[in-house]
């Protein structure tokens, strides 16, 4: 349209320098260059309209992927949220397994599963554990071997011993404070840990009881048939043992110079030569 546009105007021109004035008037008052111009206008108008139409429907599309990538972020974020809870809850539950079933295995481990009485291992924490207190006061340390435990299993079986160390377990703990730690050390053996225990007057009150208790339990048990009774040896810190370490040693010793010396005693031991031991035989 630019193009005769221009080719009317040179026209225009050419007819007026060549003096034909009349003919270069009627050629603009045919008006053909406003209908050009007008159709030119048209024509720019529709490709404004086209443009126009164009731009909307693109930034129609420009927010519609917008927003669906804002709508795929959240939902994403949701996902990783919940997914992250997820995993939280799981190893939470994880961990309250293994702790559940830790504590399970620490208590297996430190507990006789016959008596469900403290086994040596706890017993020896136990121990070990005076060391760390700075005043634990004075300790004693009863270390309880049972008589005529043999001729039971042997005559009777190992379900029948297993059954009288049970029943002596109840029994022994029956004639104990809460705060004494009694413990089975392996076979026949019991231990009685007793903190703030009191002069020996008071300790041989306790062995005594003792002694008297296991002698009753068997004597319901098998009806005189297997006479039961235990010897004690007593160990006692910090007037008899200096050494924590020495407690079980001492006790242990002490408990075999009762079976020596005639069985249902209790001996009182010493890490100290100067204080001997003394044997103390019992009789109901």
């Amino acid at each position: 349209m630019n193009t005769e546009k221009v080719a009317e105007l040179a026209r225009t021109v050419e007819l007026a320098q060549t003096g034909q004035q009349d003919a270069a008037i009627a050629l603009v008052r045919t008006d053909e260059g406003r209908r050009y111009m007008d159709t030119l206008r048209r024509d720019l108008g529709q490709l404004l309209d086209e443009w126009r139409q164009k731009r909307v429907a693109a930034t129609r599309d420009a927010h519609a992927r917008l927003l669906l990538g804002t709508v795929a972020l959240a939902i994403t974020a949701l996902l990783v949220c919940a997914l992250a809870i997820y995993v939280q809850f799981v190893q939470r539950r994880a961990f309250a397994r293994i702790h559940a079933r830790s504590a399970v295995l620490d208590r297996q481990a430190a507990q006789d599963p016959l008596t469900g009485l403290p086994n040596r291992r706890r017993l020896l924490a136990a121990v070990a554990a005076l060391e760390e207190q700075p005043d634990p006061g004075r300790v004693a340390l009863l270390y309880m071997d049972i008589d005529g435990f043999k001729r039971v299993n042997d005559a009777l079986g190992h379900s029948a011993g297993d059954a009288l160390l049970r029943r002596l377990a109840v029994s022994l703990r029956s004639v104990t404070r809460e705060t004494d730690g009694l413990a089975r050390v392996g076979g026949d053996e019991f231990v009685l840990l007793a903190s703030d225990c009191g002069d020996d007057g008071q300790l041989r009150e306790l062995a005594a009881r003792l002694i008297d208790r296991v002698r009753s339990s068997g004597e319901h048990e098998y009806g005189g048939r297997f006479p039961v009774g235990m010897s004690i040896g007593i160990a006692t810190l910090p007037d008899c043992v200096q050494d924590v370490d020495e407690l079980l040693d001492v006790a242990d010793a002490a408990m075999y110079v009762a079976k020596r010396t005639g069985r249902s005693t209790y001996a009182f031991g010493s890490s100290s030569e100067m204080l001997g031991t003394n044997v103390v035989p019992f009789r109901r």
